[in-house]
């Protein structure tokens, strides 16, 4: 069985777990479609995460 570097795995959960929360951010935010602009949202959102 390969042995994994620690600090890798945690590197990769730690991406993973960053993926997983922004699609339930996208998710939640397309769910408030009812608001008048949606796409607003979302590129606030993505904003948001990439800082400038």
């Amino acid at each position: 069985m390969h042995q994994y570097p620690i600090h890798l795995h945690a590197h990769d959960l730690l991406r993973e777990a960053a993926q997983d929360r922004l699609a339930r951010q996208v998710q939640a935010a397309s769910r408030s479609a009812r608001a008048p602009r949606p796409h607003l949202n979302l590129l606030a959102l993505l904003r948001r995460l990439r800082p400038a």
